[in-house]
């Protein structure tokens, strides 16, 4: 039978079969013009704000009370006017799409009262995509590639077997590069999809921070996870992109993915008495690959079947130094020991430099005994620099292809291709690799060591 317009929705949303499943409504946004749905938030709010302009006022003091500290609500007073601007749009849309308002004294959703009796003048297409951005729920995404000025590619953060997803953006995609993590509602319009016009940008410590918090909500409903409430994971979202301006920028805890320990990047510096001695003595070593041009690493068979880098031996010549890195401390400490019974009287030992990566780096201070560290001399050209840093890059990655990696959910990149998921989140991953080195080449004024060696070795094209 047919469901009549003003009756409660079947699937179980609350709001009337009108504004929600309509088969009419939901075929408004394929059948109509593309363009005739703009406006429609601004045009929303506008009435808002005139006809409702204290319950407009009381509904985001609400919102921000449930989200942030009362230190950090008028932290957000201080914020630059430019900055401040566009929270504000952010604060005022998501009301839009998931607020409520006191209308005469009961508490009614914002979108619905909108779209009710008595609401702004709209276009068929206004209301479609005001009634379609009530119902698409705030989620967050991994940007795995960007076509600057016309689309970008998503992946689920949360949900890694959906299906990529590629919205398309003009003037949103200036600010979007693989790799980021990314906050949004996406809508369909027409035979694709668009972001709805504000989007929740992390940085890359906080985008990973955001998705912890996010899945130990989750696991509070591990046992029926159809009970986990989209709006509360949607201010989860908002919470945490919030504290971005308002709060300190925590330092992430980094782990090793093998061994489990903190990692405190360790390098011994030794003066080196004879290089022939110490190569030789290296290179009679099984599990040390590499020569006193490229530098040595020392390969670990591990438990799990996987071979890793536990140590990279770093020569310099020019200042007769050589640089032991490690990345945890029982690392160094095990490698200590191996490196000066191996290398013997071909060096002596000068200093040991440790960054703790959960101290920031503005509060970290240089030993008193700290020698000068082995570094590329100024005279060395950016063609010679760009050689040194391609060689340890390759070193690197040697195994990269068939190393678990946990933002795969612990796959091997070479596993996780094997889903459509997977294959673009592999390829987002690579394309985060080589953006990061465009931003640092340009940085230090050399030309950038391409990552081709990894599409390679996966037989992928970009």
């Amino acid at each position: 039978m047919p469901i009549p317009k003003n009756a409660l929705c079947p699937c179980g949303s609350g709001k009337q079969y009108e504004y929600c499943c309509s088969t009419a409504l939901n075929l408004l946004m394929t059948q109509s013009h593309p363009k005739n749905h703009e406006g429609a938030a601004s045009k929303a709010l506008a009435w808002l704000f005139d006809r409702h302009r204290k319950g407009m006022r009381v509904a985001r003091e609400k919102l921000l009370s449930e989200v942030l500290a009362p230190e950090e609500i008028k932290a957000l007073d201080k914020l630059h006017a430019d900055t401040y601007t566009g929270v504000d749009i952010n604060l005022t849309e998501w009301l839009l799409a998931q607020g409520s308002i006191l209308v005469k004294g009961s508490l009614r959703n914002i979108a619905d009262h909108v779209l009710g009796e008595g609401g702004p003048t709209l276009t068929l297409g206004q209301r479609a995509w005001i009634a379609q951005l009530s119902r698409q729920p705030l989620r967050l995404y991994d940007v795995t590639d960007v076509v600057p000025g016309a689309q970008a590619t998503l992946c689920d953060a949360v949900d890694l077997q959906a299906p990529p997803i590629v919205v398309r953006e003009r003037s949103g995609t200036r600010n979007l590069e693989p790799g980021m993590r990314l906050g949004c509602r996406v809508m369909t319009v027409q035979d694709h999809f668009e972001l709805s016009g504000c989007a929740y940008p992390f940085s890359r410590i906080v985008g990973h921070m955001v998705t912890q918090v996010y899945e130990t909500y989750l696991e509070e409903f591990s046992k029926d996870r159809k009970k986990a409430k989209q709006e509360e994971l949607s201010l989860i979202i908002l919470s945490q992109w919030l504290k971005q301006f308002v709060a300190p920028l925590p330092m992430p805890q980094m782990i090793d993915a093998f061994s489990g320990d903190p990692m405190l990047f360790i390098t011994d510096h030794y003066l080196v008495h004879s290089w022939k001695l110490l190569a030789q003595r290296l290179e009679n070593e099984l599990d040390v690959e590499g020569n006193i041009t490229d530098g040595w690493a020392r390969h670990l068979e591990c438990t799990d079947g996987q071979i890793r880098p536990t140590v990279s031996i770093e020569p310099d010549t020019t200042s007769n130094q050589v640089a032991v890195f490690n990345k945890t401390q029982r690392y160094a400490d095990q490698g200590r020991i191996w490196f000066d019974a191996l290398a013997g009287d071909a060096v002596k030992f000068q200093t040991r430099e440790m960054i703790d990566q959960a101290t920031p780096i503005s509060k970290q201070k240089p030993s008193a005994a700290k020698k000068k560290s082995p570094s590329i001399q100024d005279d060395i050209s950016s063609v010679e620099i760009t050689k040194v840093i391609e060689s340890a890059l390759h070193r690197m990655y040697a195994n990269w292809a068939d190393e678990p990696i946990p933002i795969l959910e612990n796959q091997t990149p070479r596993q996780a291709m094997t889903t459509p998921a997977g294959l673009e989140r592999v390829k987002g991953l690579i394309r985060s690799y080589e953006a990061s080195e465009q931003l640092s080449a340009k940085e230090q004024q050399r030309e950038p060591v391409s990552y081709d060696f990894l599409w390679e070795a996966l037989g992928l094209t970009y």
